[in-house]
């Protein structure tokens, strides 16, 4: 799989595991990325039990995320 040089997974900043620096560099400013654009809300729904609702649209997501998450019988989940 890996030929024959031996791979050695190294553990960075941030919980980043990868096998050399550049493809740490890399995963690390994809995950910034895709923390500023918000692209992880378009995989997350939420579940408002105390208003019977399920909030599926990414900007009401976030809203939701920051605004009631703490509140009881809200819960986050993933679309999968």
């Amino acid at each position: 799989m890996w030929g024959k040089s031996n791979k050695v997974w190294l553990h960075y900043q941030r919980n980043i595991i990868a096998a050399d620096v550049y493809n740490a560099v890399f995963l690390s400013a994809f995950i910034r990325h895709a923390a500023v654009q918000r692209l992880h809300t378009w995989q997350m729904e939420v579940l408002d039990l105390q208003r019977y609702k399920k909030i599926t649209k990414p900007a009401k997501v976030h809203r939701s995320m920051k605004e009631r998450a703490h509140e009881p019988f809200v819960f986050i989940v993933g679309k999968n």
